[in-house]
């Protein structure tokens, strides 16, 4: 049986070691997050900067869901998935239970829907989601995500200031 819960301080060690888990199966470089930071940024920032979910089969921690809830002009409050995974062992189930479960608090916060992204070589994730009814807006709504990382952000500022100037 999985159990969903909201994981207590002293399981973020784990949720950490889940989050590495995570980036190594999407082969993602860079930084992550330790535990510390996980906890000063939900449990112990006001109000939390995420929320999560946790799925444990047995009483072992499996898989994990991480979320925040943002706000879309045409339709209000959403939930944004940030970061959802599952082991290997009961991905499956334990990811089908997480996002059953974020559907029903969206439910409860009146939210007008749930977005994510995934990669493109996600696919049995991107086929278990297509069955549950999610819509791939990439293709039907020709919706691109861009990214500016914090690296670039003075670049972009004085590029800004130019264009503003040119404009005037």
């Amino acid at each position: 049986m999985i159990e969903i819960t909201v994981p207590e301080r002293s399981r973020y060690g784990r949720l950490a070691e889940l989050v590495r888990m995570n980036a190594d199966d999407l082969q993602a470089s860079g930084k992550l997050l330790d535990e510390s930071q996980l906890v000063s940024d939900s449990i112990d920032s006001k109000p939390a900067k995420f929320h999560c979910l946790t799925a444990c089969v047995d009483g072992e921690m499996e898989g994990y869901a991480l979320y925040y809830y943002t706000y879309s002009t045409w339709e209000g409050r959403m939930l944004y998935l940030q970061d959802l995974y599952g082991t290997p062992a009961c991905r499956t189930e334990t990811l089908t239970a997480l996002i059953q479960s974020l559907a029903n608090i969206a439910k409860d916060k009146l939210c007008s829907r749930i977005q994510w992204v995934m990669q493109n070589n996600q696919k049995d994730e991107i086929a278990l989601r297509k069955t549950m009814g999610a819509v791939d807006i990439t293709t039907s709504e020709q919706w691109h995500q861009y990214r500016l990382p914090a690296s670039g952000f003075d670049e972009f500022i004085q590029k800004c200031k130019a264009n503003v100037k040119k404009a005037c």
